[in-house]
């Protein structure tokens, strides 16, 4: 903040008063305010480069007619204790300054063009001018106000190096959890356990369905012979009936047929058998064959 080392107004209907005394800055049609700045307190060294902005601010004290009013940059030397009209330097435009629509308010211009000509000393840093334009009529605070004491500042903000970093503040308070993030990916497998203990038996399933049945295993050895049995043949004995026929009798031996006598033929191993080529006449028996049998 550049101070204010300066401040008064000047007034074509009196040309010949000074002001400086004066606890506000009259700006209308026939009074211009004028403030002058300390840059001094800019550290060494300071150039265009290391400006990045300039700002005047004013304290609108009491408004009679809203309207602009411009920013001249003075060009001679002045003191506020003996400025008047008829001695007051020439003024050279700057930049229009802004509108005045409320009293007890502040306003603020960029006065950033006025900083760097004054760093270059073109012109030579004599303060600037407040000129009414547009009806403006209206009074600023002055550094003499002694009510609501709000005299016009600049303020001037620089760039340069960054500065070194300062110690690490202590640890604020944990924060609320912030919601679920995404599932990252699946790490890597780690390393087999060791294999626990087993476990106690289960209760035993129901019983499977049946399986196939398994292939025909191969023919077994030969048992040994059995004893052999003794046997003697058997007749049986077959007769001729009413029609001439030879009737067949039966046995009940189940052995192997040993001996046929003629005119006999066996049927079967079991013992069955018919009379072949039988004659005779009714009721005559006669011999149709022989089976072995047991003795």
């Amino acid at each position: 903040m550049a101070p204010l080392v300066g401040d008064t107004y000047t007034s074509t209907a009196a040309r010949t008063a000074n002001k400086g005394k004066k606890p506000t800055l009259v700006v209308d049609d026939t009074d211009t305010a004028f403030l002058q700045f300390d840059l001094s307190v800019l550290p060494a060294g300071t150039t265009q480069a290391n400006v990045a902005k300039a700002t005047l601010t004013l304290f609108v004290h009491t408004l009679k007619a809203a309207g602009t009013f411009d920013i001249d940059l003075v060009e001679g030397p002045w003191s506020e204790r003996t400025l008047t009209s008829a001695t007051a330097p020439s003024t050279e435009f700057l930049v229009t300054g802004g509108a005045v629509t409320s009293a007890n308010t502040f306003v603020s211009v960029d006065v950033t063009t006025a900083v760097l000509a004054w760093l270059l000393s073109v012109p030579q840093n004599y303060g600037i001018a407040l000129v009414a334009d547009g009806g403006l009529a209206t009074q600023f605070d002055s550094k003499e106000s002694a009510s609501t004491s709000h005299p016009a500042q600049l303020e001037i903000t620089l760039t340069g190096p960054a500065g070194p970093t300062g110690l690490t503040g202590p640890a604020g308070p944990t924060g609320p959890e912030g919601p679920t993030g995404l599932t990252g990916p699946a790490g890597p497998t780690g390393p087999q356990g060791n294999t626990g203990l087993t476990g106690a038996t289960g209760p035993q399933g129901p019983t499977g369905l049946t399986g196939p049945a398994g292939a025909t295993g191969p023919q077994g050895a030969q048992g040994p012979a059995g004893p052999a049995v003794s046997t003697s043949a058997v007749c049986v004995s077959a007769s001729i009936n009413a029609q001439g026929v030879c009737s067949s009798g039966s046995c009940g031996c189940a052995y192997t047929v040993s001996h046929v006598s003629s005119p006999c033929s066996v049927t079967s191993n079991t013992g069955s058998c018919s009379a072949n080529g039988c004659s005779g006449t009714y009721g005559t028996t006669y011999g149709s064959c022989c089976v072995c049998a047991p003795n």
